[in-house]
């Protein structure tokens, strides 16, 4: 893949993260906004879909800012280690 095509995809999954962090804050956001228009009950629930859609959005953060692109250094390693001598044979 060329460089270009590489770049747009990054830039895609960047924008895709920035819509998935605007939509997460503003759904919580409303969640909290109904919580405290219901007389902030005894228990504050808007913590549950916060926390488990935010590790969700960790992980989605995650694979767009944390991991380093796959280079061709990276595939022609991972191919010659079927071929190395300290490998056991069949893997």
């Amino acid at each position: 893949m060329d460089p270009r095509a590489q770049a747009r995809q990054r830039l895609q999954a960047k924008r895709r993260f920035q819509r998935h962090a605007l939509i997460y804050a503003v759904v919580i956001g409303l969640l909290v906004v109904i919580w405290a228009l219901t007389n902030f009950g005894n228990y504050f629930w808007p913590v549950w879909p916060a926390l488990l859609w935010g590790i969700a959005l960790g992980i989605h953060a995650w694979t767009v800012y944390g991991q380093r692109p796959i280079t061709d250094a990276d595939i022609d390693w991972e191919l010659g280690r079927d071929h190395r001598p300290d490998q056991p044979a069949g893997g």
